[in-house]
């Protein structure tokens, strides 16, 4: 009886050893690969925006001209913008983390787009981030735009001061768009869009009221006076600008009706004439120029009588300012309107190749065997896991029922529970240096040099604690087959 009881413990140890080795594996992929938690834990340690901004910079060394102020400012999106993108993309993983552990039925790809990525949401949350009038200066190239530098001032005040109102119109302009591309719509109209939101009456009003209209209107106003004035005269444009500034309640008056702006620029009429007279200013004009040029008679006009100087003052006066300053289509572009409806349709067209291709690729990952293989295999691997758990109980229980007291089946069990967890711990710590060794010969780019050093005692984490854990329980179950039997001793004494 007493070598049976020795073989069955031979075996049955031996088992326990291999199927403990099984389990540390298991136990290690389990907490590292097929847990949704880790995975997301480590992207949040990882510093992607150095990553996405090498990978940029290496893309703007093939265009040498691409202004170094937009690229910081798209550095600073990035990296303004990781935390938000991050967030999302967590959610995403644990939702088909769920799924492949069996917690859900159904893969819904698109109801996870639509709850992380594509939603007005989301979407409120990036441009939360997003320094834009800091984007728009550094967008505007004054090289290739011939833009009065006031105006173009004037212009990022004002995207500094209506910006929370903005980036409140491009949220909800965002919101049929996003259920256009979820196909949780049939169609898209963008001007429909555009006018309920980014280009509604409210908010051009609101804009138009913060722009800086009088250097737009100095500038062609000027232009018009200075075809009537002679060449070496030029000086006189400089008069005028702080009469044109008494301007600018009349002409925001007059632009205030911006749905016909709006309605001629998409398209909607054929014409546009906002009348904005010059009566408030005529005479302070006519006074301005009249003392500049006396004061600067050309010189052929020296040697002529005063009444031809009048005469000749009076029709230049007459001639260099209008009775009414015209906001027309001439103003603006004929071609402006066709441009506006030619880039409306490429985007509506977008959007619908955008919503094609989503729908595509939804379909065909929801559909692909390889998932529905992997959930399977998942969750064999999770009864497996379990399994194996129980398994081991029941060894142990075994061992212990052979053994028949505590000291035989701790001082069994703590040898062997101590000798594997030296093994694993040797592994992992051993296996950690000659990775992370070999890893640092690899040429790696230098965004992702630290990724070895973070990932690699992270993925090795769960059998480090584990192997830890048994080293832990070997010695105090040693201990305890040696302490139990004198205090059974001395209770007994």
């Amino acid at each position: 009886m007493q070598a049976l009881k020795t073989i069955g413990l031979v075996f049955i140890s031996f088992f326990l050893f291999i199927f403990l080795i099984v389990f540390s594996v298991a136990f290690t992929a389990n907490g590292t690969a097929l847990n949704p938690k880790f995975i997301t834990k480590e992207l949040d340690q990882i510093d992607v925006s150095p990553i996405a901004i090498e990978m940029m910079e290496e893309e703007f060394e093939d265009d040498p001209d691409f202004p170094e102020e937009l690229k910081e400012a798209l550095y600073d999106t990035i990296e303004e913008t990781e935390p938000v993108i991050k967030a999302e993309l967590n959610e995403a993983i644990i939702s088909v983390g769920d799924y492949l552990r069996g917690k859900t039925d159904e893969l819904e790809l698109k109801q996870i787009l639509g709850d992380t990525f594509l939603n007005s949401d989301f979407l409120a949350d990036l441009l939360d981030k997003v320094d834009l009038p800091a984007l728009v200066e550094a967008s505007i190239d004054t090289d290739e735009i011939d833009m009065d530098e006031e105006f173009l001032d004037s212009l990022i005040d004002t995207v500094a001061e209506i910006e929370p109102d903005l980036k409140e119109q491009v949220v909800a302009a965002s919101d049929p768009i996003f259920k256009y591309l979820l196909a949780e719509t049939d169609d898209i109209d963008l001007v429909d869009t555009l006018r309920s939101t980014l280009l509604s009456t409210e908010f051009t009003t609101t804009l138009i009221d913060n722009l800086d209209i009088v250097s737009l209107a100095s500038e062609f106003l000027e232009d018009s006076i200075s075809d009537e004035i002679p060449e070496d005269m030029d000086f006189l444009i400089d008069e005028l600008d702080n009469t044109i500034a008494t301007l600018e309640p009349s002409i925001k008056e007059a632009m205030s009706d911006t749905d016909q702006i709006l309605d001629y620029l998409l398209g909607e009429r054929q014409d546009l004439r906002i009348v904005i007279s010059l009566e408030p200013v005529h005479d302070d004009l006519e006074a301005i120029l009249r003392q500049a040029f006396l004061d600067n008679i050309p010189q052929e006009w020296e040697d002529w009588p005063q009444a031809e100087i009048d005469e000749q003052l009076e029709q230049f006066l007459a001639r260099a300012i209008p009775e009414t300053f015209e906001f027309d289509e001439e103003l603006l572009g004929t071609e402006l309107p066709d441009r506006i409806d030619d880039g409306l349709t490429e985007a509506e067209e977008a959007l619908t190749e955008a919503r094609d291709g989503i729908h595509d690729a939804l379909s065909e990952v929801e559909n692909t065997p390889e998932l529905e293989d992997a959930e399977q295999y998942i969750g064999w691997f999770t009864m497996g896991y379990w399994g194996l758990i129980a398994l081991i109980v029941v060894l142990i229980l075994a061992i212990i029922a052979i053994y028949h007291h505590v000291k035989g089946a701790s001082l069994h069990l703590g040898i062997m529970f101590l000798i594997i967890g030296i093994i694993e711990c040797v592994v992992v710590y051993v296996g950690r240096s000659i990775a992370i060794r070999e890893i640092a010969k690899q040429d790696i780019p230098a965004a992702v040099q630290d990724l070895p050093d973070q990932l690699i005692p992270a993925v090795t984490g769960p059998l480090a604690a584990l192997s830890i854990g048994l080293i832990v329980l070997g010695v105090i179950l040693i201990a305890a087959s040696i302490i139990y039997p004198r205090w059974r001793l001395s209770e007994t004494d």
